[in-house]
């Protein structure tokens, strides 16, 4: 709407590391795995068409310049409906910027609508505190970007202007409180900060306000219930907000990148790709900084979202992973592969991706964000990350569990305990024989583990 909160835009819409040791099967052997030393091993993730961007992105923990000021996703998010605050139906754009990848717990709280929404919580506390008078407050809340009614009707419900001197006939002052008020102002350095050394506040205030009971007085009652509706607000706003589909999508996979950057260390550089389109020439950005014709590689290919985009596209998405002899991790909305009669978009992946190097995943690894909230990083992602950390192909995976340390914590208590649910080995069996692979939570432990990798097509 017109006025709204600064730069952000509200409208009126429609209602890990992998491990490899003691989890291997028995009688069981590793595919053969190639090791970095024979190459330069390199990792794409094709983006999701929503968070396109104007051209290829590589990272590595080397060089995470393109990360930190290339990278823009964006969410549009329904608001919460919060009397006084937003309307029914109000929507938002929010824009996530690199830097927040490798800072994600501040990724909300720089977003205009957090920021301003703080910066005013903030400021009427200063008032209800008395740190700040009239003059303070209105060049305060005239710096924060809310809308003019806004405004308005914050200073009418904290401030109310007394009589003026020249509006009524002055009284002589009566002994007594009078009086006390007299004595302490007496008390006050004037000549210095307008305050005390006890208080250098105090005496700024009772001058602003006005000796006589002249100029505007505070309404304590009011701004300690508008302080209080503000903290309300704002904890309400992020709950409500993290359990939006598009903000929590954004979010993991913001999560997911910070723990790729933070698995691909060592000497050997791992590079990581962003595509938003497949590039005429893909080779030619498959090669590291000193490296010789030939010794780059792909290790896997990432397809988080086959059902949105069009087939022609994943016939040629398909037919890269084929040519670059890699790996094809596509992550499903849910736990069924759509069937290819059903579905035009797996059947265009049936015609060109390798079937017996092409595996389906579904659900995802708890991440924190913000406080004891967290989101979900898609499973492909989090089994990307395992391959990246342990150096290894996506083949050495097939015959022995993953298991991805230094997880989040997700309690009882946390928002995604309806999501992440522990499985059994029958229900590990279930989705193994759909061939779909998804990790078992990490809830109350500081591991998930994938199962054994099953393909689409046994090799």
């Amino acid at each position: 709407m017109a006025g709204g909160i600064g730069d952000f835009n509200v409208s009126m819409g429609k209602a890990a590391a992998g491990n490899r040791d003691g989890l291997s099967q028995p009688g069981s052997q590793a595919s053969p795995s190639r090791q970095p030393s024979q190459g330069n091993p390199h990792y794409i993730v094709l983006m999701k068409r929503a968070w396109a961007q104007p051209g290829p992105l590589r990272f590595h923990n080397g060089d995470l310049e393109d990360l930190r000021n290339r990278l823009r996703l964006t969410a549009n998010v329904t608001l919460p409906e919060m009397p006084n605050f937003f309307p029914a139906g109000s929507e938002a754009e929010m824009i996530f910027q690199g830097r927040n990848v490798l800072h994600l717990d501040t990724a909300l709280r720089e977003q205009p609508l957090f920021a301003h929404l703080e910066s005013l919580r903030d400021l009427v506390q200063r008032v209800a505190d008395r740190k700040a008078a009239f003059p303070d407050f209105i060049d305060g809340l005239n710096r924060i970007s809310i809308p003019a009614s806004w405004r308005n009707e914050i200073v009418n419900g904290l401030f109310e202007h007394a009589e003026t001197a020249s509006a009524s006939v002055p009284q002589p002052k009566a002994p007594g409180l009078s009086s006390d008020i007299d004595k302490l102002l007496d008390m006050l350095d004037q000549t210095n900060t307008g305050g005390s050394q006890l208080s250098p506040s105090l005496g700024k205030f009772l001058e602003e306000v006005g000796r006589d009971s002249t100029g505007f007085t505070l309404r304590d009652g009011a701004a300690r219930q508008l302080h209080q509706d503000l903290v309300q607000t704002l904890a309400a706003l992020r709950g409500s907000l993290l359990r939006h589909g598009a903000l929590a999508d954004a979010l993991g996979f913001m999560s997911g990148l910070q723990r790729l950057a933070k698995a691909a260390k060592g000497r050997d550089r791992q590079t990581v790709h962003l595509w938003s389109e497949l590039p005429e020439h893909p080779d030619d950005l498959l090669v590291g900084e000193s490296a010789d014709p030939g010794s780059h590689f792909a290790v896997a290919m990432v397809l988080l979202d086959p059902l949105e985009w069009d087939p022609a596209f994943l016939r040629l998405a398909g037919g890269l992973a084929a040519r670059l002899d890699c790996p094809l991790l596509v992550q499903l909305p849910g736990e069924e592969i759509p069937s290819e009669t059903a579905e035009p978009c797996i059947a265009a992946l049936a015609e060109s991706a390798p079937r017996k190097r092409t595996y389906f995943f579904s659900g995802g690894v708890a991440s924190r964000v913000d406080g004891e909230s967290c989101v979900f990083r898609p499973a492909a992602l989090a089994f990307l990350e395992g391959v990246v950390a342990s150096k290894e192909t996506v083949a050495f995976y097939l015959h022995r569990f993953m298991v991805l340390e230094d997880q989040d914590l997700i309690t009882e208590k946390g928002q995604a305990r309806a999501t992440d649910r522990l499985l059994d080995m029958a229900q590990l069996d279930a989705l193994r024989a759909k061939r779909v692979n998804r990790v078992n939570g990490a809830r109350n432990r500081g591991t998930a583990s994938f199962p054994l990798l099953a393909a689409w097509e046994d090799a």
